[in-house]
């Protein structure tokens, strides 16, 4: 007997082949992810090789024209696609768990990053240990920079660092710090580490890129820091002024959850078209 399917959702534009299969009467929807057009010049542009996957608009274009439906995972990405396609398209982005702050104590001298050993992360850490650290250290000695995940295998031992390596339960990884940073500045697609910290109602301190489909939580749900300066200043603004910090963690569970309703919202109207 043949399977008759109402939807299909077909997850990245390289497998937006597979809806070729279904019939006209399958509502196919694609869930891009990431911008795919010319991702490779991300890398070139910052003297890394290109890791991953890379396509010219045309490609996208074809992929995208395969859908009757397209989920973007922030609202630059549905601008780039909306010039591609006249697809109707849907910014969706990723679900996260809320724990709500449960001790409203000063936060710990101590920042976190978590992550995988992927191109965007290890240029990330390793431009911020390079770069940024130093200051920070010289700013507020007693800091330590706890690292956790595969990236681990990509930083070298240092006074103030703390590598973890892999932890298989996300509750035991967050509570290793009151503070979390995402210093990526290459990359695409929505940083999910970034809204994670937020569900976790971790002060969370971003680059500009780590935001990336975050910006209504700009000043209020978590901040902003691109050089060493700036990771300073908030930095001491966060670990110094009690206020400032419970402010922020309440707020990132007000983003998360309203952030998490929306989706809902959208997914509910997106499957029942």
């Amino acid at each position: 007997m043949k399977n008759i399917f109402d939807i299909v959702i077909v997850e990245y534009i390289f497998l937006s082949k597979a809806f070729l299969n279904f019939p006209a009467s399958t509502l196919k929807v694609l869930d891009t992810h990431d911008v795919m057009t010319n991702r490779h010049r991300l890398f070139l542009e910052n003297g890394k090789k290109p890791s991953w996957y890379s396509t010219s608009a045309a490609q996208e274009q074809k992929g995208l024209n395969r859908a009757d439906h397209i989920i973007a995972i922030q609202n630059n990405e549905k601008d780039h696609f909306s010039q591609l396609t006249s697809k109707p398209i849907t910014t969706i982005g990723h679900m996260v768990d809320i724990f709500p702050l449960e001790s409203p104590s000063p936060p710990r001298k101590k920042i976190l990053f978590l992550g995988s050993s992927n191109p965007s992360n290890v240029f990330g850490i390793q431009t911020f240990i390079a770069e940024i650290f130093p200051s920070i250290r010289e700013s507020i000695p007693d800091l330590e920079l706890i690292i956790v995940g595969t990236i681990c295998s990509r930083v070298m031992d240092q006074e103030g660092i703390v590598k973890m390596g892999e932890m298989p339960n996300l509750k035991s990884i967050y509570d290793l710090s009151d503070i979390v940073i995402n210093p990526l500045t290459i990359g695409t697609g929505l940083k999910i580490k970034s809204i994670e910290a937020l569900g976790f109602s971790k002060a969370l301190i971003s680059t500009s890129v780590g935001a990336d489909g975050l910006e209504n939580g700009i000043n209020s749900a978590f901040l902003l820091a691109n050089n060493a300066d700036e990771f300073c200043n908030v930095l001491n603004s966060i670990i110094f002024d009690t206020n400032t910090y419970l402010n922020l963690c309440n707020n990132a569970t007000k983003f998360v959850e309203k952030w998490n309703s929306d989706i809902k919202d959208k997914l509910s109207n997106l499957l029942t078209l």
